[in-house]
């Protein structure tokens, strides 16, 4: 598992690539065209492009990171385990710190925006702060709390929607159940993150970097993805025909955890079976999924063209204007400065200076906190030169 499993990076970059087109699609279309857009196209992307797909494979990509960093869990003593379990704990609080900062943001262009509004890196942050304690359990007890988290949220949802009437009972259904359905509550929406560490440790334990034949691997690791993966789907579909993509509803949901998780194994099933470079650079995904936080906040620049109000075919030929000058621009990036321009791997090493800082500190070890900042800007640095 030393190498990185390209088709995880291309699904993520697919994902960020959905965001673009859905957001610059509601700022940039006029409204007719926009109803075009949405009956013709976003209505059956909408179950992997509205946070849930990245959601679902950040939980992989935190289950392969832990992975092969080696990191033992059971063992909170161990100086290595305690600098990594403070590192992610760091990394999810300045996430959370970022969300929170444009949640504030917001509250001064909206009238009716809050505090604690679900918006997608509001809510990953969450998902990361409990990443640790996730993963200290096994695949087994994730399935398990996973199941049982969906069958709560369903009920709890109902105790709210008809139960008896309280001030206390309308602020937590507004505070998880918010009627903005552009929003990613977290009682809903963290299911797929616990569902993408499931993943991403079951291709550590089946060793998804052996080579071994294709037969083997459909048998190994194909079939025990998808066919969870299609009785979601098909549960998701039958459990509130024709509703089922009634946005964040509960079949919304299942549909939408299937739907993410076939995909994936798929991708896994390609990457496998064919010799297709889903990390080539030639790719704008590689650049999007690299770059992922960056090209998240970035992206919210196009809000200032909102004036626009293009029509359906003018809108298509500017979104692919947009879309060939942004992967050109991430290019350049990436050859002059590599990570030094993503925002996710600041945050990684700000996490680990953090937590090595804390180690110097509390436990009175050798200064090593700036000087390994410092080497990692440098290596990244000189990486790509």
């Amino acid at each position: 598992m030393s190498n990185r499993i390209g088709s995880v990076d291309f699904f993520r970059g697919f994902c960020m690539f959905l965001m673009l087109l859905g957001h610059l699609s509601v700022w940039w279309m006029s409204p007719a065209a926009f109803q075009i857009q949405e009956i013709t196209l976003w209505i059956s992307l909408e179950p992997i492009a509205k946070g849930t797909g990245f959601i679902l494979i950040s939980g992989t990509s935190i289950a392969l990171s832990f992975s092969k960093k080696r990191v033992n869990f059971m063992d909170e003593y161990d100086e290595n385990t305690r600098i990594l379990r403070n590192s992610s704990y760091f990394r999810a609080f300045i996430l959370f710190l970022t969300a929170i900062i444009m949640n504030i943001a917001l509250l001064s262009s909206s009238s009716n925006a809050k505090i604690y509004d679900w918006w997608i890196l509001f809510t990953l942050s969450i998902c990361l702060i409990f990443s640790w304690p996730l993963m200290k359990l096994s695949i087994n007890q994730r399935i398990l709390f996973g199941i049982v988290l969906v069958i709560f949220n369903y009920f709890f949802h109902q105790i709210l929607l008809y139960g008896s009437v309280s001030n206390l009972s309308s602020f937590l259904l507004d505070f998880f159940y918010p009627t903005d359905s552009r929003q990613n509550p977290i009682l809903q929406y963290f299911p797929f993150f616990l569902f993408g560490t499931v993943m991403g440790s079951f291709l550590v334990e089946k060793d998804f970097g052996k080579n071994e034949d294709f037969l083997g691997f459909l048998k190994k690791i194909f079939l025990p993805l998808a066919l969870p993966s299609v009785f979601s789907i098909l549960f998701g579909i039958f459990l509130n025909f024709p509703n089922f993509l009634t946005t964040n509803s509960f079949s919304y949901i299942i549909y939408a955890l299937g739907l993410n998780s076939l995909i994936v194994s798929i991708l896994l099933t390609l990457e496998k079976a064919t010799n297709f470079n889903f990390n080539s650079k030639y790719n704008p995904l590689f650049y999007f999924s690299y770059y992922s936080l960056t090209f998240y906040l970035l992206h919210y620049s196009g809000m200032l063209f909102g004036f626009l109000s293009l029509n359906y075919w003018t809108f298509w030929l500017v979104f692919c204007a947009v879309l060939v000058i942004l992967t050109v621009f991430l290019h350049i990036m990436y050859r002059l400065v590599a990570g030094l321009f993503s925002l996710k791997y600041f945050v990684s090493i700000l996490g680990e200076y953090l937590s090595l800082k804390t180690e110097e500190i509390l436990y009175k070890h050798e200064a090593s906190a700036l000087n390994n900042l410092m080497k990692k800007l440098k290596l990244n640095l000189s990486s790509n030169n």
